[in-house]
């Protein structure tokens, strides 16, 4: 109950959460289904057996309403059906009752008022409904049979109830299940538990190994690079992703990564015209001025040619976006005062 209190709901009663919960581990409990012949053979040793033979709703709803002594709304809350279902299980568990303790099957009474048995033994009847059956009892011989043999098994079973003792050892017995149970739980959890760590550990040495091998890097790039060339560069480590922008008059550039070496420094980019459908990209020749090229770039040396791509498959998946490449010298700093000139 202390494991389940953050589930109680105030719009049950205690009592009845409690005994949910009672049932629920009964029901677990209840391995065996065979029931252990009595050393006494008695009637009310006799209605037990009877009562072990139930469907299991039948003895639930006997045992909550006659020996528990709950209401049938209580007992329908608890068994979550409905009020009707809870008379119509008492009504079949008496008969079976009746049956099983020899009684005789031949009882067969009205079935418009077979229905009220119940409710009439037990005085709920309203009078307009009582008046109405005891007429109809007055008259039938069949109902007065049926209904007379029901009141026995009801009076024999109340009897058994009274004279009913727990047998030597039960509770021990009951509370060596219990410890057994929170063992195997205890087990599972712990089991549970080292799967876990184990799994976490896995996966810690994953991300490790990741780290250290590039792999994750490598997995990253190829996800969210489509620049096939870039992200060569980029998933070798060679390289990083700069994703410097400015725009003029919509037309919006990117320095999306800078590979630099001993031969080059490649500029990778991309120019995206937010207007109109046009490619636009750089002139090397004359569209890129370097402020102070000579005291941060390596002389006598001679930048690489590349020729614009149109025809690439990146180049032809949207007609207002160009990705392309040029060649610098070789860094001697870190940082490139650039200025682009575009053309079309």
């Amino acid at each position: 109950m202390h494991k389940e209190l953050p589930r109680f709901k105030s719009s049950t009663s205690f009592e009845i959460w409690v005994l949910s919960i009672f049932i629920h581990i009964c029901r677990e409990l209840s391995l065996n289904k065979s029931l252990q012949a009595s050393e006494e053979s008695d009637s009310h040793q006799k209605i037990f057996h009877e009562l072990h033979k139930l469907i299991e709703k039948e003895r639930e709803v006997l045992g909550l309403t006659y020996i528990r002594g709950l209401s049938k709304d209580e007992t329908a809350q608890l068994l979550q059906v409905s009020s009707e279902q809870v008379k119509e299980l008492l009504f079949s568990g008496l008969q079976s009752l009746r049956n099983g303790m020899g009684y005789g099957e031949h009882y067969h009474g009205c079935n418009e008022y077979r229905k009220l048995y119940v409710d009439y033994l037990e005085r709920n009847l309203e009078r307009p409904a009582k008046i109405d059956f005891e007429m109809h009892i007055y008259h039938c011989q069949d109902c007065q049979e049926d209904l007379a043999a029901l009141q026995e098994v009801m009076v024999g079973f109340t009897e058994a109830i009274e004279k009913f003792r727990v047998p030597d050892g039960f509770i021990g017995n009951i509370k060596e299940r219990v410890a057994q149970r929170e063992r195997h739980i205890q087990q599972k959890n712990n089991k549970r538990k080292r799967n876990g760590i184990i799994a976490a550990s896995i996966f810690v040495l994953a991300i490790f190994a990741g780290i250290f091998s590039g792999v994750f890097s490598k997995l990253y790039y190829t996800w969210t690079e489509e620049n096939q060339e870039l992200r060569a560069f980029l998933q070798e480590d060679v390289g990083e992703r700069l994703n410097l922008e400015a725009e003029s008059g919509g037309v919006k550039i990117k320095i999306k990564s800078a590979i630099a070496d001993d031969i080059q420094t490649l500029i990778f980019y991309e120019i995206e015209d937010a207007n109109e459908n046009n490619q636009y990209m750089i002139n090397f020749d004359d569209g890129v001025f370097i402020e102070g090229e000579s005291e941060i770039m390596m002389a006598n040396t001679y930048p690489r040619f590349y020729l614009p791509d149109t025809e690439s498959e990146i180049n032809n998946k949207e007609k207002n976006v160009y990705h392309g490449k040029f060649s610098l010298r070789p860094l001697k700093k870190k940082v490139i005062p650039l200025s682009l000139t575009l053309i079309r």
